[in-house]
C-alpha cells in the first residue's frame, strides 16, 4: 500500500477428497509395515521386476500411504508424486496431486497437475471446480471463469462454486455479473455462514459499482485505467504511459510478467476509503491485480503518481512471483525501494521526512519489531509516524537484503514462497541465515548507518 482475501482450503469448500483408499484400520504401527513393504517393492522394482501389476500395486499402496492422518503436507505430497510414476494415466491421482499441491500453497505445482486430469476427465466437476480455484490462486482470473463457469453448468445448485465464481468476476470488475451469481447463491440454501459471506459481497459489490459504475475506461496490452466518472482521456492516456514505463523498470529487474491485465481504478477522493474500508493514512492500494488510487478533479500530479505506481505495481508483481505468499515487511520494503528508484534514481534514497524520523525515532530504538510481527495492510491502525516506523523498518530490511546478498538472493526467495513455503525457510534458501541470525546482523547494520 502506497501510503496517503485467501480461500479457504479445498475440502471445507466441499471438494470432494477423490478416491483416497482407506488407511489401514488398527494400531499405528500397521502404517510402519505398509512403509516395510513399500520398501520391498522398491527394491523390486530397482532389481527390475516392474511388471504392470506390480507398478499398480505400488502405486495402491503409496496412496494408502499418503493418507495418514498425521502425516506432514510435505511427506503426503511426496507419497502422491512418487505412486504418480507408478501410474501416470491415473486421473484421480492427478487430481489428488493437484489438491495436496493447493493445500500446501503450491500452485504452479497444482496447476501441472489439474492440466492432468482435466486431460483424462475433462467433464469431471471436481476437477473443473478445483482447476478455477487453482487459477484464482495464480491470479489467472479468465481461466478461472472457464473452469468455474463450467463446474457451475455441472453442478447448479453447488454454492461454494457460486461464492468462487461471483468472486472471479468481481476480481474482472464485472460487478453486475458477481452479484448476480450470488444472489443466485442465496436461493440455493447456502449455510448460515455462507448466507452471511454472500450478503457481505453483495453489499460490497454494489458500493464498488455506485463509485466506479459510471465511469469509462481505456486499455492498453497491460492495463485497464477507470475513472470514477466520465474518463478523461489525456489523463487516461497519462496513466497507461506512466504504467508502462514503471512496469518496465520493476517486471525488468524482479523477471516476471503477469498473465492477466492490471486494474488501475482511479476513486473520487471522497469515497476511496469508505468504499475500500481503508484507514485515513491510505493513499493507494494494491490487492491482486488491482490497483487503487484516490483521486481530485484536475491535472494530475506526475512525479507522485509515477513512484505511486511503481509501489503499487511492485506489490502487483511479488504477488504474482509469490502466489501471495509474503510477509508485510517483505512486499511493503521492496515498493518503497522501486518508489525512491523512481522519484530519486536511488532505491536506496529517504524521504527527507523518513531519513528524519529514521535517525531520531528508529535507530535510537533499543531493540527492534521482529520483521514478521510487522502488519501493514489497509485496516492497520495508527498514526502517521507509527504507520512510517514500520514502512521505514520495512525498506530498511529489503534494503540490507539486497545490498548484503543481492538481487539472486530475492529471487530465490521468491521462488521458495511461490511453492507455499515459510518465510523462514525462504530467508534460510536466499540467503544461508536462518531467520533469527538475519535480523541479528539487519540490527548490526541498523546501527552501523
Amino acid at each position: 500500500m502506497f501510503r496517503r482475501s485467501l480461500l479457504p482450503l479445498v475440502a471445507s469448500l466441499g471438494l470432494a477428497v477423490g478416491f483416497f483408499l482407506l488407511p489401514i484400520p488398527g494400531q499405528a504401527d500397521q502404517w510402519t509395515d505398509l512403509t516395510r513393504r513399500i520398501e520391498a517393492l522398491r527394491q523390486q522394482i530397482d532389481r527390475g521386476e516392474a511388471t504392470d501389476e506390480l507398478r499398480q500395486k505400488m502405486a495402491t499402496l503409496l496412496r494408502i500411504r499418503s493418507t495418514q492422518p498425521d502425516l506432514a503436507a510435505d511427506e503426503r505430497l511426496g507419497y502422491l508424486q512418487e505412486a504418480l510414476e507408478f501410474a501416470p494415466d491415473d486421473e484421480r491421482l492427478a487430481y489428488e496431486l493437484a489438491r495436496a499441491g493447493y493445500e500446501v500453497g503450491d500452485a504452479n505445482l497444482a496447476y501441472e497437475h489439474i492440466q492432468r486430469a482435466l486431460a483424462l476427465a475433462p467433464e469431471d466437476f471436481h476437477n473443473q471446480l478445483l482447476a478455477g480455484f487453482i487459477c484464482r490462486s495464480l491470479l489467472r482470473y479468465d481461466e478461472a471463469v472457464n473452469f468455474l463457469e463450467k463446474a457451475r453448468d455441472l453442478k447448479p445448485d453447488h454454492v461454494p462454486t457460486l461464492i468462487s465464481l461471483g468472486r472471479t468476476y468481481a476480481e474482472l470488475r464485472q460487478f453486475d455479473r458477481a452479484i448476480d451469481v450470488w444472489e443466485t447463491a442465496l436461493t440455493m440454501r447456502p449455510s448460515s455462514e455462507e448466507a452471511a459471506e454472500l450478503r457481505e459481497r453483495i453489499e460490497k459489490a454494489q458500493r464498488q459499482e455506485a463509485a466506479t459504475g459510471g465511469g469509462d475506461a481505456m486499455e492498453s496490452h497491460r492495463f485497464v485505467v477507470q475513472f470514477s466518472g466520465p474518463t478523461r482521456d489525456d489523463l487516461a492516456a497519462m496513466a497507461l504511459d506512466t504504467l508502462d514505463e514503471v512496469f518496465d523498470l520493476v517486471a525488468g529487474e524482479l523477471q516476471v510478467k503477469p498473465e492477466g491485465k492490471v486494474f488501475v481504478v482511479f476513486y473520487r477522493k471522497a469515497d476511496f476509503h469508505q468504499v475500500n474500508d481503508s484507514q485515513g493514512w491510505v493513499g493507494g492500494y494494491a490487492q491482486n491485480l488491482r490497483i487503487g488510487v484516490p483521486y481530485e478533479d484536475g491535472p494530475l500530479d506526475g512525479p507522485r503518481i509515477k513512484s505511486l505506481f511503481a509501489h503499487e505495481l511492485t506489490h502487483i508483481l511479488v504477488n504474482v512471483l509469490t502466489n501471495r505468499n509474503h510477509p508485510a515487511w517483505l512486499t511493503e520494503g521492496l515498493a518503497e525501494y522501486y518508489e525512491a528508484k523512481v522519484r530519486y534514481g536511488d532505491g536506496f534514497a529517504f524521504h527527507p521526512a523518513d531519513r528524519h524520523l529514521f535517525e531520531t525515532k528508529f535507530k535510537t530504538l533499543p531493540s527492534f519489531p521482529r520483521l514478521n510481527a510487522i502488519e501493514l495492510n489497509m485496516k492497520t491502525k495508527g498514526n502517521d509516524e507509527e504507520i512510517s516506523l514500520k514502512y521505514i523498518h520495512s525498506k530498511v530490511a529489503v534494503a540490507f537484503l539486497l545490498q548484503r546478498f543481492g538481487l539472486p538472493a530475492l529471487l530465490e526467495i521468491f521462488q521458495v514462497l511461490a511453492r507455499g513455503r515459510p518465510i523462514e525457510e525462504a530467508i534460510e534458501s536466499g540467503t544461508g541465515r536462518n531467520m533469527s541470525d538475519f535480523e541479528t546482523e539487519l540490527t548490526e547494520f541498523i546501527r552501523a548507518e
